[in-house]
């Protein structure tokens, strides 16, 4: 196991066991590994110092993701369609075996909106909302699905994301109703998570091919029309910036680029009528703009 405080530098942990650690969790300051082999499951406070916890776990199951829910509980699933749930943080002789109602081999499982989420082979979804107790199983499409996340409920409506072979990408703000949508070129997608302040989806999958998702910035100009002489007096347009939550670069009608951090964009001009007695109009609006952070852009924007 390794940990990092911020994502560029890494220190190798403790060891959960010896087998293939192929998920981990947190919930209410302990940490839940799984394994592939042998039904492994192992627990610790810091990630040096690890108790193994599967003493109630067949040695026949083979674990695959685990998620964390609620205040002390856990959910980890696994081949043939094996859920096991700990409501005790994960530790000693505290997981039970439940009834996921499929044998399909379950890839990746995640928690929101008082779901427990699971998904698997052939687009098989299973899906508890009485903490594990009881599983309902559908399917979307027949690409097998390899993860799946709950994206929140803050910056956009919280909605699942399943990810799996093909490239498909599945959405859904209920866990019933499903959407798809297909990245290219074409991947088989393993992993995904969600950057809940900033609305963005980071997909991976194979040959290191890595996914952005996120919404496309838009731009209303919503400064009042202002009639005025020719005498070469100020006007402060402003842009309302929607889509994403920057920062941006935008783009003005003549070129001029702003670096803007926060919402709205700003731009002072000087309206100026080179024809004595004869009203000018002058237009002003953004003609692009860049979420920084996604590369995204909105061209043709509405607002002048």
């Amino acid at each position: 196991v390794y940990s990092s405080p911020d994502g560029a530098t890494w220190s190798q942990r403790g060891s959960p066991f010896s087998d293939l650690v192929v998920g981990l969790a947190f919930n209410s300051g302990v940490y839940v590994a799984v394994g592939y082999q042998g039904g492994n499951i192992a627990w610790s406070t810091d990630l040096v110092h690890w108790t193994y916890a599967a003493d109630s776990v067949s040695i026949f199951d083979q674990f695959t993701a685990v998620t964390a829910f609620g205040t002390t509980s856990f959910a980890a699933c696994g081949r043939n369609g094996a859920i096991y749930i700990s409501t005790q943080s994960g530790q000693d002789n505290t997981w039970n075996p439940v009834s996921s109602t499929t044998t399909a081999h379950l890839h990746g499982i995640t928690w929101g909106a008082g779901k427990l989420v699971a998904v698997g082979t052939g687009g098989t979804i299973v899906v508890s909302a009485n903490g594990g107790s009881t599983w309902s199983s559908s399917s979307v499409g027949t690409a097998s699905l390899n993860a799946v996340t709950y994206t929140g409920s803050g910056f956009y409506p919280g909605r699942f994301i399943a990810v799996g072979d093909g490239g498909v990408v599945w959405t859904s703000t209920d866990a019933v109703h499903w959407t798809l949508q297909l990245v290219t070129p074409a991947s088989n997608l393993r992993g995904v998570a969600f950057d809940q302040p900033r609305g963005v989806a980071v997909v991976v999958g194979d040959g290191g091919s890595v996914f952005v998702g996120a919404s496309l910035p838009t731009s209303t100009i919503v400064s009042a029309d202002r009639t005025n002489c020719n005498d070469g007096s100020a006007y402060v347009i402003q842009a309302t910036l929607a889509g994403s939550v920057g920062p941006w670069k935008v783009t003005w009608w003549d070129g001029a680029v702003s670096n803007v951090l926060a919402n709205p964009a700003t731009r002072t001009v000087y309206p100026t009528n080179t024809m004595p007695n004869s009203p000018a109009v002058s237009t002003y609006y953004v003609s692009k703009l860049v979420d920084v952070y996604t590369g995204f852009s909105g061209n043709s924007l509405a607002g002048t």
